[in-house]
């Protein structure tokens, strides 16, 4: 059934909804065609009551109806076990697609982690009638005989609050995804995974990398790639700051911080006066319409005061850098940077890899001239060729050389 949410994304300015205020940037929106429809959130998302089971058990798969998927695949949405950051476990929610007639060889698998889209499940990937919008390389992966699986991060339930760039949660999400694919009926799955990810996505993915092998060494890893990673969010956040982006982003991380770490505190970290409008914008999906055109009308109401009192300082500080990406990972890493990203600015991007390299982590960055956060994961953009081709040598098993390689994007020097 379709709700209200049930029409086409439209970037709405923020600028013609909330008096003048500076409209988001449309570069951190997924791509536009086909256009995505929100629809309810069904009975499937219901947790079973009492939960049980293992982390990654899959408790029910069903082929995706009345979503838009590229010609010659199929798709599954599955329900799956995976625990919350309080270790609790609970329904996490992920979506697959393969080709259509299905390989005669097994499949490795991609593992896509997505980027910002809300911290509410109705917001999530699975909900939506383009369930793998900003997957890059979708119909080539497809082509390659690869199984590609999205998951939408674990939120205990229909209106529950998912851990907003907390890394071992989001990595959990990921590695369990994968655990409960090899369980779907009818599937011939090769050992192989790489994951990808985009933005929030990116820091996931790389929270992954570092956690995989001491939390599930029944997963063969091979390959992580991180795209436009969302390493520093204080940073990030100051970058923003004053802006509606800023707003929106500080919003997501007080709701989930505070709901996840018990000495997170929200009266204690959200500017006095606005808790109850930080709410509200913590309640909304950054890119369904219906949410946009109040999310104008929220930001107003901040009238240029921050969210965020300083996300720099305090318990929420402590917890923001706790989770910064920084673990070591043992499997070949590939970090892609937009030249133009004004979302994950470049500079970011740069210093991280910098850091990390410094520290002894062997990785491939490609620095993209003329794309921006959005534009170098929609279709057709020139990260597609390269990226597929660095993943099919992950799955043959090509070596990659030791340390730390900076180039621009292969085919556009």
């Amino acid at each position: 059934m379709i709700d209200r949410r049930a029409f086409a994304l439209r970037l709405v300015p923020l600028a013609a909804l909330a008096g003048g205020l500076p409209a988001m940037p449309a570069d951190d929106a997924p791509s536009s065609a086909p256009a995505p429809r929100w629809l309810q959130t069904d009975a499937f998302y219901s947790p079973t009551v009492p939960i049980a089971g293992e982390r990654g058990d899959l408790l029910g798969s069903e082929a995706l109806a009345g979503r838009d998927l590229p010609p010659g695949s199929r798709g599954w949405r599955i329900r799956y076990l995976s625990p919350l950051p309080n270790g609790d476990l609970t329904l996490a929610i992920a979506t697959v697609i393969a080709p259509d007639p299905l390989p005669a060889a097994p499949m490795p698998m991609v593992v896509f982690a997505h980027g910002t889209v809300g911290v509410r499940q109705e917001c999530l990937p699975s909900v939506v009638t383009v369930p793998f919008m900003g997957v890059p390389a979708l119909p080539p992966a497809l082509s390659e005989g690869w199984i590609v699986v999205a998951p939408d991060y674990v939120t205990g339930g229909r209106h529950g609050v998912h851990p907003f760039m907390i890394g071992p949660s989001e990595a959990t999400s990921v590695i369990d995804a994968v655990r409960a694919v090899r369980q779907i009926p009818g599937l011939s799955l090769a050992g192989q995974t790489v994951v990808w990810g985009h933005s929030q996505g990116g820091h996931a993915a790389l929270w992954t990398g570092a956690e995989a092998p001491s939390t599930a060494p029944d997963i063969r890893l091979v390959g992580v790639v991180a795209i436009a990673p969302a390493t520093d969010i204080i940073r990030i956040l100051a970058h923003h700051a004053g802006t509606p982006k800023g707003a929106i982003l500080s919003a997501y991380g007080a709701l989930s911080y505070t709901t996840w770490y018990p000495d997170v505190r929200f009266d204690k970290i959200v500017t006095p006066g606005t808790e109850a409008i930080a709410r509200s914008l913590a309640d909304l999906c950054q890119f369904d319409p219906a949410d946009q055109e109040k999310m104008g009308a929220i930001v107003a109401g901040f009238a240029g005061r921050e969210v965020l009192i300083d996300p720099s300082s305090g318990a929420l500080g402590k917890r923001l850098r706790e989770n910064e990406p920084t673990g070591d990972v043992s499997v070949p890493v590939l970090i892609a940077q937009g030249l133009d990203d004004a979302v994950v600015t470049p500079d970011v991007t740069d210093d991280f890899v910098a850091a990390r390299c410094a520290a002894g982590q062997s990785l491939t960055y490609w620095r993209a001239a003329g794309l921006d956060h959005g534009g170098i994961v929609q279709p057709g953009s020139p990260i597609e060729a390269p990226l597929v081709a660095w993943t099919r040598d992950r799955f043959l098993g090509v070596p990659v050389p030791a340390g730390c390689t900076t180039c621009p994007l292969p085919g556009t020097a």
